[in-house]
């Protein structure tokens, strides 16, 4: 008697589980004996690059055994160490470069995109010669993956020559010019002077990068008086990052030029010209700044109001006045900036301890009615369980 058919198909499923099963299995075997090899490959690394220098031998016969997808995978891999991934790197190409130099001089699919990126990256650990012409070729591909990639990797060889490839790539557009801008202002080296001809460049997104990223050279000597011929320039996204600069460079050109920028027509670039002014350490200049709670643009007054509070306690006799401005604005921001600086609150302990004393009762309530309704919540919200003793001051405070 034949069996039934269900027989035939229950063991034809336990065969099926049975085969997925073991090459499951054996996958993982496999993986894991290759990460075992890896992990002791980075142990040998670690110690070649320490005091013990004897182990070249030991580490090239461990990364023998391991095929060569794998050594290229962890090479390329970011989350490798940069240490690890510069051996890695460094087999990978001794064992066959000219296959990696195929792969990443172009791509046809989005496999082969991706080893691209991968053999730009092993290329450039590796410390090949053909690292850099072929990231500067990828640095004119349409695909964003690629250009990306090739960024982040000039970014990461950290030599003056990958520099000013990315100098070069800012000035021609190759790319988010953000995305540049971020590489070269986490660049390990002083690349200063390759920075300082972008500062007379015709195009204002150039010129306005050059400024934003040459905040890191302060002490470059030529660099207060090149952002000076800027002040004028015709772009104000240019103008306001001249003053954000200069106020991050500091000194008498910072101050001018910012005061100068303090009557600018277009809004942000008098707020940042304000925030350059606070960063002067020079409290006497709120005077100036102080005059900026009544713009009509709400960017401005935000500016100012940071500007004066860092400016500090020291600032506070330039902001007084301006709790009787017939401006709702200013009086709103003055009080704003003594709430911040911490004068409401020393005022508030004045005034409790002596009661006597009109001046500051008077200055008090001043700066309590510019400052409205939430004004009053927050000087409470901040008595941290003494509220009642708080609306008992403000109340006797308006009488």
């Amino acid at each position: 008697m034949n069996p039934p058919w269900s027989a035939y198909v229950l063991g034809l499923v336990f065969l099926t589980w049975l085969g997925v099963t073991l090459f499951v299995l054996l996958t993982r075997l496999i993986y894991d004996v290759q990460m075992r090899f890896v992990r002791t490959a980075g142990r040998l690394a670690e110690r070649r690059a320490g005091p013990v220098a004897n182990d070249a031998a030991e580490l090239e016969r461990t990364l023998r055994r391991l095929p060569h997808w794998t050594i290229e995978r962890v090479a390329a891999d970011t989350a490798t160490a940069p240490a690890l991934a510069s051996v890695f790197a460094r087999h990978a190409t001794s064992r066959n470069e000219a296959r990696l130099c195929v792969a990443a001089a172009h791509h046809t699919s989005e496999m082969s995109k991706w080893r691209r990126v991968a053999a730009l990256r092993i290329l450039a650990r590796s410390g090949s010669d053909a690292a850099l012409p072929l990231l500067e070729q990828a640095l004119s591909e349409a695909d964003a993956d690629v250009l990306n990639a090739a960024l982040a990797t000039l970014g990461d060889i950290g030599d003056e020559r990958a520099a000013a490839i990315l100098v070069q790539a800012l000035r021609d557009g190759a790319g988010p010019r953000s995305r540049i801008a971020t590489q070269l202002d986490e660049f390990p080296l002083d690349i200063g002077g390759l920075l300082l001809p972008l500062l007379r460049d015709w195009d204002a997104a150039v010129r306005y990068w050059a400024v934003k990223l040459l905040a890191r050279y302060r002490t470059l000597a030529s660099l207060p008086l090149e952002l000076v011929t800027l002040a004028g320039d015709e772009d104000p996204a240019v103008r306001a990052a001249v003053a954000e600069t200069l106020g991050t460079v500091g000194g008498p050109a910072a101050t001018s030029i910012a005061i100068e920028l303090l009557a600018d027509e277009i809004p942000f670039v008098r707020a940042h010209a304000a925030r350059a002014l606070g960063a002067q350490d020079r409290p006497e200049l709120a005077a100036l700044v102080a005059k900026l709670l009544a713009d009509e643009n709400w960017w401005v007054r935000a500016g100012a109001k940071h500007a004066l509070e860092q400016l500090g306690s020291g600032a506070t006799r330039y902001v007084v006045p301006y709790l009787e401005s017939p401006d709702a604005f200013a009086r709103n921001g003055a009080a704003e900036v003594l709430q911040n600086t911490g004068m409401v609150d020393r005022l508030a302990h004045e005034v409790a301890d002596h009661p006597e004393s009109e001046p500051t009762r008077r200055l008090l309530r001043s700066i309590v009615e510019a400052g409205g309704d939430w004004f009053e919540e927050a000087l409470v919200a901040r008595a941290k369980g003494d509220e009642q003793r708080i609306h008992a001051l403000l109340e006797d405070v308006r009488r």
